[in-house]
């Protein structure tokens, strides 16, 4: 770095001393940007291209990463060759970007999933398409619906355990209410309940083949205000779930 001005001091948590005379690279996160055309240096790309215009991602001095628009050409001054970079922080605008995007997914996954509702009188096709959907707006490894009968949970349908080789097992799985903590808050609550990590929370049930589910997040079925079951997300990272989910 031959020079840079105060803004890219401030986007990217460096004085001037500390950026002048130091490689570039010290700013990239590694990875965020490769050359496309193999066998090139970036200036060898450059002097081809004339221009170019992309996306990286810059890691500030605190450690910090954000996403950069760089803008970039070669230019001679003194019959020396220099790169000239321009980068403007897009990072808010991708934030605001994927935030558009999750509301869209969300509103899409409800338009379909009230379209099931209303087209089939198929019960286990309106709890598949269900758990296809909240795939569309939670992300989670496995999902599954519980049926409330003769006050045990039996789970009726399930997604993601077919590939673990656990289908069978979560099909046959039956939980009595009383002895479910998380259960008897939905019931009372009518309310969602997000679990950090269920080997810290009371009254979770021990089954050494799905023992590797940490991360949980249940909501309650609700039919004319009587809770007649639940819709369970797992993940296998703790902590993986947010009220927001």
């Amino acid at each position: 770095i031959v020079d840079c001005n105060e803004v890219a001091c401030r986007m990217n948590g460096y004085s001037r001393e500390d950026l002048v005379g130091h490689a570039i690279e010290m700013l990239d996160v590694e990875e965020s940007f490769v050359v496309p055309e193999a066998g090139l240096s970036y200036t060898d790309w450059l002097r081809k291209k004339g221009y170019a215009h992309y996306e990286m991602v810059h890691r500030r001095k605190d450690g910090t990463e954000f996403t950069i628009e760089v803008s970039t050409c070669l230019m001679t001054i003194g019959g020396r060759e220099l790169i000239l970079g321009i980068d403007r922080d897009i990072s808010e605008r991708r934030k605001m970007e994927a935030a558009e995007r999750e509301q869209r997914n969300l509103a899409e996954a409800l338009r379909d999933t009230a379209f099931a509702l209303n087209s089939t009188l198929n019960l286990g096709e309106v709890f598949d398409r269900i758990l296809t959907q909240a795939a569309r707006v939670v992300p989670h490894e496995t999902s599954s619906i519980g049926l409330i009968r003769e006050g045990s949970v039996r789970i009726v349908r399930c997604r993601g355990f077919a590939e673990r080789g656990l289908e069978e097992v979560a099909l046959s799985m039956c939980f009595p209410l009383a002895e479910r903590s998380h259960y008897d808050e939905m019931m009372a609550t009518r309310k969602p309940i997000v679990v950090d990590d269920v080997r810290d929370y009371p009254g979770w049930f021990d089954n050494a083949e799905v023992d590797w589910i940490r991360g949980h997040v249940a909501t309650p079925i609700i039919v004319r205000d009587e809770v007649i079951g639940f819709l369970h997300l797992d993940s296998s990272q703790p902590g993986t779930f947010t009220e927001d989910h």
